[in-house]
């Protein structure tokens, strides 16, 4: 294949208005025009077959002159037809200019001359083409060529845009992604990580790859580290996982997700990732449980009314209604007074949590006294927290039992003070607002409770008094009755006996006197 060109030296300051100006023919080779270093016992046909398989061309480049010389399947690769001459530099695209002087420049250094570029066709279509050579002088003139191959690269640098595109929206839809997204290796190394699962976890996205669930998130370690050996080892997906505990957003701070993890095959098809898609429903896990909750103190006051409505003694009803309650709320105290029948104090009726020694020493206690005096005084209820952090005089007696946290509530059925009923814990420092309104509510159903106990002793005392007035009545009645019936029968059988009718008149007259006074 020939090739023309000016002639005119050319160093590297000139070489774009050389290499600028080169033209050339585009067909096939011949035996006689081959290069040395491609002699070999293959024909030309079958040099031609190889480079069209692989679509590759030969090409050579004298530096000095700008002449440039293809062969093999370059029409075909450029979209020009067989014979078509054509600025071979006037195809470069602008912008890959100065990637190839800067690829020349290196050569002449000494170094391999390899650079990507593009070529628009005439239809102005993209071609990507990778130029490989290397830079020799040639025997006769001594002047310096670039002599190498071109491969096409069209289809490899399409689909590495393709792939790029689709890392691009997947990265993108990682990143805008509502849920948290992770991948792990079995060391348990993050790989990747979007922004939401980021911000879970306290860290930035930058602090994550590379480091490690215990690094990152140690107490959710354990949980994970079984989940991804789970993954990795069978390559089954593992779904709706709840996986719960702290992270460094939330030190002290019981959270909650919903996971669901993935395998992601490695070489050979072999599951090397494991990938998890992460929901934290920390609120809707505590909505839950108050739920939860709420519906099993519904289900305690249910018990404890029907307690307070069959019970007689209000000690063991008190006692009783505890024994149900103090287990859902961690209670291990309650302290039941009543009004002292002095009425200046409060009397013990019933406690549990305490020594009996100490139980003897409240059994009175006055108005204005620790809590509950304070309590009974004021009619108003009172709930003391973190009490062994407290310096106040009110809840020194609870302090010296242990007490951490305690509700007292006043026990009142319209103006009349019945006493107060306390509820305490040593295992927690405080009750939240629906539990202390939970112990309100049983207080106040321990209120009716003494209210009926109350009035039913009211009742009962009533028919007592009436059946001890009617008995006396009727003894009362039945002793001048007597006489005057006696004197009826006397009248009966007097036969007009003018004295006898006269006694019997008068002791009838006697006994009503009586009777009506």
């Amino acid at each position: 294949m020939q090739a023309t060109a000016k002639r005119a030296p050319v160093g590297v300051s000139t070489l774009a208005a050389s290499t600028f100006s080169a033209r050339f023919e585009l067909g096939t080779i011949r035996m006689d025009e081959r290069p040395d270093d491609v002699k070999s016992d293959w024909s030309a046909q079958q040099l031609q077959f190889a480079l069209d398989a692989a679509h590759i061309f030969v090409w050579d480049w004298n530096l000095v002159t700008g002449a440039t010389c293809r062969c093999g399947n370059a029409a075909q690769m450029l979209g020009l037809r067989s014979g078509q001459a054509h600025d071979f530099f006037n195809l470069l695209h602008p912008d890959d200019h100065a990637s190839i002087q800067a690829a020349v420049a290196a050569a002449r250094k000494g170094e391999p001359y390899e650079v990507e570029c593009r070529l628009v066709t005439p239809e102005g279509q993209i071609v990507w083409l990778l130029d490989k050579g290397r830079l020799r002088l040639d025997p006769v003139t001594g002047e310096e060529h670039l002599s190498g191959v071109c491969l096409d690269i069209t289809e490899r640098k399409r689909a590495f845009e393709e792939r790029e595109q689709a890392l691009r929206t997947l990265n993108n839809l990682v990143a805008a992604a509502p849920l948290g997204i992770a991948l792990l290796d079995r060391e348990l190394r993050f790989h990747l990580v979007n922004a939401p699962l980021a911000e879970m976890n306290g860290h930035s996205i930058e602090a994550h790859l590379g480091r490690t669930v215990p690094e990152i998130v140690p107490n959710l370690e354990p949980q994970v580290r079984q989940i991804v050996n789970q993954v990795l080892d069978t390559g089954r997906a593992v779904r709706d996982k709840l996986v719960e505990g702290e992270t460094r957003k939330a030190p002290g701070v019981e959270r909650a997700w919903r996971e669901n993890w993935f395998a992601v095959p490695g070489p050979g098809g072999k599951p090397a990732i494991a990938g998890a898609i992460v929901q934290e429903i920390t609120d809707q896990r505590r909505a839950e449980q108050r739920l939860s909750r709420k519906n099993q103190r519904l289900r305690l006051l249910s018990e404890a009314s029907a307690i307070l409505l069959r019970a007689d003694d209000p000690d063991v009803m008190v006692s009783v209604l505890f024994e149900k309650i103090g287990p859902h709320l961690g209670l291990d105290t309650y302290f039941h007074f009543i009004v002292h029948e002095t009425a200046d104090a409060l009397r013990l009726a019933s406690c549990v949590g305490i020594s009996e020694e100490t139980a003897r020493s409240l059994v009175r206690l006055e108005f204005g006294q620790a809590i509950c005096g304070m309590v009974a005084l004021h009619r108003q209820p009172v709930v003391a927290t973190y009490i062994q952090q407290s310096d106040d005089p009110m809840v020194e007696l609870v302090k010296s039992l242990g007490i951490r946290t305690y509700a007292c509530h006043p026990l009142v059925s319209g103006e009349l003070l019945l006493g107060t009923l306390s509820f305490a814990s040593r295992s927690r420092d405080e009750f939240d607002a629906d539990e202390v309104e939970f112990l309100r509510t049983i207080c106040d159903y321990v209120t009716v409770a003494y209210e009926r106990v109350r009035l039913v002793k009211q009742l009962q005392d009533s028919d007592r008094r009436k059946d001890e007035f009617l008995a006396v009545l009727a003894h009362e009645l039945r002793n001048p009755l007597a006489p005057i019936r006696n004197s009826l029968q006397l009248l009966r059988m007097g036969n007009g006996n003018g004295e006898i009718i006269e006694q019997a008149r008068r002791v009838m007259e006697r006994q009503l006197e009586h009777m009506v006074h």
